[in-house]
């Protein structure tokens, strides 16, 4: 379409076409230095779960965004809290995800979320009070939001904190007992007529987890095949097959969208060999 306002001697007053800001790393990682700063205590200062801690740094974030609070939660409990009174702030945020994943047994069974304590959270929280019925009643939907919220600043912002705590625990198994490969295993399929490669698999997950893929086993195709329906991703860290198959909830199977393709991750079980 012609651009009404412009001619050859004078460009548009209203162009038609916005141009494209590009944020650096760097500039990603400047923004969120509280967020960087507090999941990085979450790791490495309280030895935190790695999945969870993803999930409580989205949840505080969608706190922000849905209007809780006019603070910045992060800022605030990296300057003036304790490393143990932010352990205990994240383990009622834990509560709350349990609410959106369900997980609240004792929710369910007596009808009441009086026997779940936040109040340390909800102290923080000016504008609106969390109220877990709420949470739980809406779990799928609010669940979806907290984990693109996660999945979103893990790539923009926590990209390198994730590949050191992915070295320093390969490390960390080299002194215990060995992690078979087995377990530390994710079975992906595909959708049949829509063939994906290795460096799509690697290139995707790499940039949402960081560099966590020890070897990708795909499945081997003959001259009457087309394309693999499946891999097996084997990683380096164990945590890492929870933070990509519980992506979606606690289900254990999560569903990614690749170039336009479905994948579906899980837990890897190998075949019981016959006698």
């Amino acid at each position: 379409m012609a651009d009404l306002f412009a001619s050859s001697k004078q460009p548009s007053l209203f162009p038609l076409t916005t141009p494209v800001i590009r944020i650096s790393k760097n500039e990603y990682r400047a923004f969120y230095k509280d967020e960087r700063a507090l999941f990085r205590i979450l790791l490495e200062l309280l030895h935190r779960d790695v999945v969870e801690s993803r999930l409580v740094m989205g949840f505080l974030l969608w706190l922000e965004r849905q209007r809780y609070t006019s603070y910045s939660l992060s800022k605030m409990f990296v300057n003036s809290m304790t490393p143990d009174v932010i352990n205990l702030v994240a383990d009622e945020v834990v509560i709350c995800i349990k609410f959106l994943q369900k997980k609240a047994n004792n929710f369910i069974s007596e009808g009441s979320s009086k026997s779940y304590n936040i109040s340390h959270l909800q102290y923080f929280l000016d504008r609106k009070c969390i109220h877990l019925e709420d949470l739980y009643h809406n779990g799928d939907l609010l669940f979806h939001e907290v984990s693109c919220i996660a999945n979103d600043i893990s790539v923009k912002a926590f990209d390198d904190i994730l590949e050191q705590f992915i070295r320093h625990g390969e490390i960390r198994y080299q002194h215990q007992q060995m992690v078979p490969p087995d377990d530390r295993t994710i079975f992906l399929t595909f959708s049949k007529g829509y063939p994906i490669s290795e460096d799509e698999i690697i290139q995707y997950f790499t940039s949402m987890f960081g560099d966590f893929i020890q070897s990708l086993h795909m499945q081997p195709v003959d001259e009457q095949e087309t394309q693999s329906l499946f891999a097996r991703v084997v990683v380096r860290n164990p945590s890492f097959v929870r933070a990509v198959i519980e992506r979606d909830g606690p289900h254990g199977k999560s569903k990614y969208i690749i170039n336009g393709k479905h994948v579906w991750a899980r837990k890897f079980v190998p075949r019981t060999p016959y006698n």
